[in-house]
């Protein structure tokens, strides 16, 4: 079973976190997934960049995470920004204009 794991990196004086995701987002692994994003949110951190180049596929549990985040984020005036989805990915996405998409971590930074 693929495992999940998640870099973060700050953006300074922008207050993003960028978080490189690495492996599906499933039943297993939505838990840690939004427990990630939980300590970004405990800490103020309302603007999020997600890198999904190395998440080949996204469960129903792992959209109603994202979504949930998306919410979260949003009621406190922040945003989530999508990198690198593969396509079979980002055909999930199509269902829904809720997720904004950026070419790289730089452009998702410069739409907050």
């Amino acid at each position: 079973m693929e495992k999940l794991r998640i870099e973060k990196e700050t953006v300074a004086g922008k207050g993003v976190a960028v978080l490189r995701v690495h492996g599906p987002l499933n039943p297993t692994t939505v838990a840690d997934f939004s427990a990630v994003l939980q300590e970004l949110f405990d800490h103020d951190t309302f603007k999020v960049v997600l890198d999904l180049v190395d998440v080949d596929y996204i469960s129903s549990a792992g959209i109603g995470a994202l979504i949930s985040a998306l919410t979260t984020t949003q009621q406190h005036h922040g945003d989530i920004v999508l990198i690198h989805p593969k396509p079979k990915v980002l055909e999930l996405f199509g269902l829904t204009d809720m997720f904004h998409f950026a070419a790289d971590s730089t452009a998702a930074t410069a739409m907050f």
